[in-house]
């Protein structure tokens, strides 16, 4: 290695102590691609939401991250159980084939829209710990957990969607 790709090394990784992002990117012989290198410890709501919002696809175990990416239309493929991981909404397919059909999985904006209504209308529950709960949550066995989902994203949303903080 070279005193210049030396230099570079240790540029970047001089970028990543102060809180920068950096992209790697790959030979040209090879994939031809970028990665973006950011210390976790100086990670924020922004920077992520940056990342999201410029990437090619997501992959995600089960996170708030794949509803960002997801508002932002960015293809997502989950790993683990994530309550959006619907056909649809998410690449239902191997890993190893994400990142070939990733370009054109990105959601399904309808689809996206009732779901984020139905996510509002069934979690957001108007009360807090020191408020009495609406009746109709009180006689509910459960006000989380809903089981008539196919109803509610079979439905037109209400309005526009304004992303996913959209009461």
């Amino acid at each position: 290695m070279g005193t210049e790709a030396i230099r570079k090394i240790e540029r970047a990784i001089e970028e990543i102590r102060a809180g920068r992002m950096v992209i790697v990117v790959d030979d040209e012989d090879r994939e031809n691609e970028g990665d973006v290198v950011y210390a976790a410890e100086m990670c924020d709501a922004a920077a992520v939401n940056f990342m999201v919002k410029h990437a090619r696809g997501v992959v995600v175990v089960n996170s708030t991250t794949g509803l960002q990416a997801l508002e932002h239309h960015v293809p997502v493929k989950t790993l683990g159980e994530a309550i959006y991981d619907l056909p649809g909404l998410c690449h239902q397919g191997p890993l190893d084939a994400f990142w070939h059909e990733a370009p054109h999985s990105a959601p399904d904006r309808v689809l996206l829209r009732r779901f984020v209504s139905f996510l509002i209308a069934r979690s957001q529950l108007n009360g807090s710990f020191y408020k009495a709960w609406p009746k109709a949550a009180a006689k509910s066995r459960n006000p989380w957990c809903a089981t008539d989902w196919g109803d509610w994203l079979d439905r037109s949303p209400p309005g526009p969607a304004k992303g996913l903080a959209t009461p």
